[in-house]
């Protein structure tokens, strides 16, 4: 058997590691490069090297199978390291199987290695995938008192899970916990947008309010997100000029508005009997570059249809053909213009 250090060994290697790095999109190939290193043929491989592959198993969303072939590690003699479990607690968690995966950070622990902050965030992040939320924030408190540091992402994740189950106000104490921390930890916009958000959802328009103006007052720059949320809410609640007025604001700002945004605005419009103005949205996102999708079409339509205006709906109709709609959808509208014609007859 040729040694580690053989140019046959090294080649293998060097050809495993860059196949793993550009990824795969059959399963087959990582797995008969773990069975072609673990073969016998070879020297017993290093376990980075198995990593690699068992990493882009993972990165194939491969849970189950990166988990079997961790299982083999024992059976081949190789020891597993800190990154080997820190790979098989994502899968853990993944999977949803969040007890399986603190197994997993104990036995690292018992092994004498060092869980980092990848590794608690894995979990955090696990408890609140498995619908557990206040279990994961009761973790969060525990590590924290054993000198645990959190960083952006384990904050993120933390408040994204409180907003998940209704609680903002939890949410926003974590964003006061996070103000008082280095500036590597200070909320970003995606934390502010999960929590306006939220807030939006719950129709607390001027809570919402109140905290996107705090966080201009500190330079995070909304984006398109930001705006999305806060004009949704004040749309659903009828205060459809507020949302016209962001809209406003966020086009002056140079902050292109997306199809959902548009599509919204266009739908608010149409059921308020404004068709008219809905068109004139759509004229507008056209302009801005934004190609109109089914959903913006099909408002168009169920708004002229409302209003019994059947000729300006196959019109629109026609519009969404040649524009390569899709053929189901596109029966789907015909026969809600019809059902039109006879409700208007």
């Amino acid at each position: 058997m040729a040694s580690r250090r053989s140019s046959d060994y090294q080649l293998l290697l060097k050809s495993v590691r860059e196949r793993c790095r550009k990824g795969f999109t059959d399963l087959d190939d990582p797995l008969n490069l773990f069975r072609q290193l673990t073969s016998g043929k070879h020297p017993l491989p290093y376990v980075s090297d198995l990593n690699t592959i068992l990493a882009a198993i993972v990165r194939m969303k491969h849970y189950s199978t990166a988990i079997s072939l961790s299982h083999d590690f024992h059976s081949l003699g190789i020891r597993p390291d800190a990154y080997s479990l820190g790979i098989l607690i994502n899968c853990y968690c993944h999977l949803k199987h969040s007890g399986f995966a603190f197994s997993v950070l104990g036995n690292m622990m018992k092994l004498g290695f060092v869980p980092d902050v990848v590794t608690f965030t894995t979990l955090i992040n696990g408890l609140i995938v498995n619908d557990k939320p206040k279990q994961a924030a009761l973790f969060f408190e525990k590590i924290c008192s054993q000198g645990f540091r959190p960083n952006l992402v384990t904050y993120g994740a933390l408040v994204k899970g409180m907003c998940r189950i209704g609680d903002t106000a939890a949410a926003v104490v974590l964003l006061r916990k996070m103000d008082q921390l280095k500036d590597s930890c200070r909320p970003d916009v995606v934390i502010y947008n999960t929590i306006l958000d939220s807030l939006c959802k719950d129709k607390l328009m001027n809570e919402a309010m109140h905290l996107f103006l705090e966080m201009k007052s500190k330079c995070i720059l909304p984006d398109v997100v930001t705006y999305t949320s806060l004009i949704r809410g004040f749309c659903n609640l009828g205060r459809r000029e507020e949302g016209r007025g962001l809209l406003n604001e966020m086009l002056a700002s140079d902050i292109a508005p997306d199809v959902k945004t548009f599509s919204m605005l266009a739908d608010m419009l149409c059921k308020d009997g404004m068709v008219e103005q809905a068109v004139h949205v759509v004229q507008l996102m056209i302009e801005k570059g934004v190609k109109p999708n089914t959903i913006t079409y099909s408002t168009i339509i169920d708004g002229y249809c409302l209003r019994g205006q059947v000729e300006k709906a196959l019109e629109v109709m026609d519009l969404m053909v040649r524009e390569g709609v899709d053929l189901m959808l596109y029966v789907m509208i015909y026969k809600q213009c019809f059902s039109c014609v006879y409700l208007h007859m």
